[in-house]
């Protein structure tokens, strides 16, 4: 139990996470240079960002510190961030960032299926959210290939390059990402 926020924390053994086979766990403790490069990789993915994060690095930083928070490089094409992690949540929320565009698709989402594998057992959640804007038809396509289904969207939610956005809202339950195996 966090004693601050009174939030039920992983029951993580010292803070270590596991071994992952196509994500690298990027934290407070990597390599400056590491985080600096990714940091200038996201930046020039102008869809990454509405009107009042773009340019903004102390957001980034700032999910590098948070005990809630995980940053996973999927090697040096992408970035999986997961946030609202804590035993039983039920706002859970991942994104991804590809900067690589020449990156297969497949290895993205044998990446994606592993974060939220993690997600779903370590955190013991029930449903994980991933909030997408509209103009981000790449991420849109990733999410329901995952198993997410589109639940509604936020009209004009984000500001972006000016003009306001509708932001869609995708969920996926435990159930429907762990198929039960027939017997």
């Amino acid at each position: 139990m966090d004693v601050e926020t009174n939030i039920p924390t992983s029951e993580r053994s010292g803070g270590e996470l596991p071994r992952f086979r196509f994500l690298t766990p990027l934290t407070k403790d990597s390599d400056e240079k590491v985080i600096i490069d990714t940091w200038e990789k996201i930046r020039t993915q102008d869809y990454a960002f509405d009107d009042f994060s773009r340019n903004n690095p102390q957001l980034f930083l700032g999910g590098l510190v948070q005990e809630t928070s995980f940053y996973f490089l999927v090697d040096d094409a992408a970035l999986a961030m997961v946030q609202n992690c804590w035993k039983f949540s039920t706002s859970v929320s991942v994104h991804f960032c590809v900067w690589d565009r020449t990156y297969p698709v497949q290895k993205i989402t044998q990446a994606a299926k592993e974060c939220l594998a993690w997600i779903f057992n370590e955190f013991d959640c029930h449903r994980v959210n991933a909030l997408i804007p509209e103009y981000n038809t790449f991420a849109q396509r990733l999410a329901t290939t995952l198993r997410f289904r589109y639940e509604g969207s936020m009209k004009e939610a984000i500001l972006y390059k000016g003009k306001w956005c509708d932001e869609r809202m995708y969920g996926l339950l435990q159930s429907h990402f762990i198929k039960p195996e027939v017997q």
